[in-house]
């Protein structure tokens, strides 16, 4: 892409996840001389101003999806899908506007199917081709495939952060049976490109808790594990959160940086996290197994934990989380033993 024209990138508010996965495409953009416009929520243009401060940020007002610890049930599901529906159209005439008034060359959308241009090239990264629906509202399946055809015939491209040969990392999410002619695999993305120290050393009874999720839930899940952990003999960092910590082992880091992270992944004797797709890459990426469990009522999380069982311990709920800190020694040994599976698939 030419310099004479920049790239706007727009990724979905849904937690840090989706902007995450965008600093290695920034990253790349910013070698090559391209000026990157970036439209997102204030508090995602925060995290990513921490990493580049000199690209151009524009706030967008509108409200961003949210939904607690108990995460997303039938009425509270029901809800997000009717506001992504009414959020189709005003991303695409706020993208226009914001193509109008500006140079840009491509448009990039991480999750925000209405963020599109006609007039420019617009790109949709997504790794859920085809989502998993809770089971009670499988018989719309059909009617989400056609909804989806609708919506990925709309972009220039769908970049696909996965590697085309089944099961990749996201398996069927990724693959789907209904062939999608403009999608496009472009690997896994994750801010650990660079990689982490095999050879770091492990700090004993360190434990590295990794919130994600929308601002109310990494709040909820870091006061209850606090609450929960406060009396055990594990020093405990929690990364992407903020609260009010009573104990003298837990520390939070709301506002981590990527080497911070970096550094905690590689040093941490125990990562604790969700089994978010964008934080599976990281973790995987860094070589390290993890304790996860699916935040409630997404059946994505639920298909990845399953489907990284031989790389990961997994757990239903917190209180499983906490027999597994329980054993000790037995879960550093375990978790050891996944990551020599992990890294051996990685080779």
């Amino acid at each position: 892409m030419g310099n004479s024209s920049g790239v706007l990138i727009s990724p979905l508010d849904w937690g840090l996840g989706h902007a995450a996965r965008c600093i290695p495409l920034i990253r790349q953009f910013l070698s090559e001389e391209t000026p990157v416009t970036v439209f997102a929520s204030a508090g995602i243009c925060r995290y990513l101003q921490n990493r580049f401060p000199d690209i151009n940020y524009i706030h967008d007002e509108t409200r961003p999806v949210s939904y607690s610890l108990n995460g997303t049930g039938f009425f509270r599901l029901i809800g997000l899908i009717l506001k992504i529906r009414k959020l189709l159209k005003s991303d695409q005439m706020r993208c226009s506007e914001l193509c109008a008034a500006n140079n840009f060359g491509l448009i990039i959308s991480d999750n925000r199917y209405g963020f599109r241009c006609n007039a420019v090239k617009s790109i949709l990264i997504t790794h859920q081709l085809e989502p998993i629906p809770p089971w009670w509202l499988r018989f719309g399946t059909p009617v989400l495939r056609r909804f989806l055809r609708k919506i990925y015939a709309a972009f220039s491209e769908i970049w696909v952060p996965d590697y085309e040969a089944y099961p990749g990392l996201a398996g069927i999410l990724s693959h789907p049976k209904t062939f999608v002619p403009n999608a496009k695999y472009i690997g896994p993305l994750s801010r650990f490109e660079k990689g982490i120290r095999s050879n770091a050393e492990r700090q004993t009874n360190s434990v590295l808790i990794i919130a994600s999720g929308p601002d109310k839930h990494r709040l909820e899940m870091a006061e209850k594990l606090s609450a929960m952990l406060s009396e055990t003999g594990w020093q405990i960092t929690i990364a992407g959160a903020g609260c009010n910590c009573c104990s003298e082992n837990i520390s939070c880091l709301k506002s981590a940086s990527d080497e911070q992270l970096r550094k905690l992944v590689a040093e941490s004797a125990v990562i604790i996290s969700h089994a978010g797709y964008s934080t599976l890459m990281d973790l995987i990426a860094a070589g390290r197994s993890a304790i996860i469990f699916p935040t409630k009522g997404q059946t994505e999380q639920q298909y990845l934990a399953e489907l990284h069982k031989e790389y990961f311990v997994t757990v239903s709920n917190m209180k499983g989380l906490l027999l597994q800190l329980n054993k000790n020694d037995f879960i550093i040994e375990q978790l050891r033993k996944k990551e020599i599976k992990l890294k051996n698939a990685n080779k």
